[in-house]
């Protein structure tokens, strides 16, 4: 579980300010723009979490965030294992699955911490506070 914590580049946020991913965050499923267009085609829907269940929905949304990072990881490599495959059987770099794979599983990667991150340090959680079973602390 260390892996999903914070790393000394990441604290500031200047790191991710740097590259720009709070950018290419608008773009992913369940970011800026596809709430933005949830908010058009249901404007009585709400994204903000009912009377007390704002920590509740916070330590969800890390979950959230360690799982979809957990999937990303899994194909980041199964790409990097098929691109080395194909290098050993035929010489060969394919540039378009090495551009393919940091859009689809770099930057997503990237996006997930980044959030998960902010979410953690703006209701003061741990991440094993959002894993911990009910009764448990």
């Amino acid at each position: 579980m260390a892996y999903f914590n914070e790393f000394a580049f990441e604290k500031g946020g200047k790191f991710y300010k740097t590259i720009g991913i709070q950018h290419f965050k608008k773009f992913v499923p369940f970011g800026d723009y596809f709430f933005r267009l949830i908010r058009v085609l249901r404007p009585g829907i709400s994204m903000v979490a009912q009377k007390g269940g704002v920590q509740k929905e916070a330590a969800s949304l890390v979950a959230f965030t360690v799982l979809i990072e957990a999937i990303h990881l899994l194909f980041f490599f199964v790409m990097v294992v098929l691109l080395i495959r194909t290098y050993v059987t035929s010489g060969k770099i394919s540039t378009l699955n090495i551009a393919l794979n940091l859009l689809i599983n770099v930057l997503p990667i990237l996006v997930q911490r980044y959030n998960r991150i902010r979410i953690l340090r703006t209701f003061n959680l741990r991440l094993e506070d959002c894993f911990a079973l009910p009764g448990k602390k």
